[in-house]
């Protein structure tokens, strides 16, 4: 009778756990600006949430510093593609381009944001229609930045088995007198 109460409470427990998110990556990184008229410039930003061993949208980009000192803010508000491919912990593969018309403020309005991986496009230019881009230069460097991983739910799984272990006691204490009678 015991270890069946035992076992219902650790069904009722596990039916209180959350289900795990997968965890989302944030990286760092820094290119030498490809934008016409804007060559040798060097861009930092940031990449945020993006899933591992898949191709996913990034929930956040932003320009953080840039020598010429324009376009800084975010760009994720309304992009024409927004694609990450993240293997093994490392970005494999980007396809990310905002033309600032299309966003609305906070985003950032006043410039073109493109990275494309396949085509070797990366720049940032005042431009907010997307004219004044080439190919070449060289790719962004991406370095993962450390971020807290939500801790799985386990204290309700344990709290819960507890609190059914507590009742399956009291239960055998409550029906120990009463076997003892007959």
């Amino acid at each position: 009778m015991k270890l069946r109460h035992a076992v219902i409470a650790a069904v009722l427990g596990s039916s209180f756990l959350s289900t795990a998110q997968a965890a989302l990556f944030d990286f760092s990184f820094a290119f030498s600006n490809g934008a016409i008229g804007f060559s040798g410039g060097t861009l930092t930003g940031i990449v945020r949430g993006l899933t591992d061993n898949a191709t996913s949208a990034a929930s956040s980009v932003e320009i953080t510093g840039n020598s010429a000192g324009f376009g800084l803010g975010e760009y994720v508000g309304n992009p024409n593609k927004n694609s990450w491919t993240m293997v093994g912990g490392a970005i494999t593969g980007f396809d990310f381009r905002v033309l600032g018309t299309f966003n609305s403020t906070p985003d950032v309005t006043c410039c073109t944001l493109i990275l494309i991986s396949a085509d070797s496009f990366f720049g940032l230019n005042q431009n907010p229609s997307g004219a004044g881009f080439r190919s070449g230069g060289p790719a962004p460097v991406f370095s993962r930045l450390q971020t807290s991983v939500p801790e799985p739910d386990m204290f309700w799984l344990l709290g819960a088995s507890a609190l059914g272990i507590g009742a399956s006691m009291r239960q055998s204490r409550r029906s120990s007198p009463a076997a003892h009678r007959a």
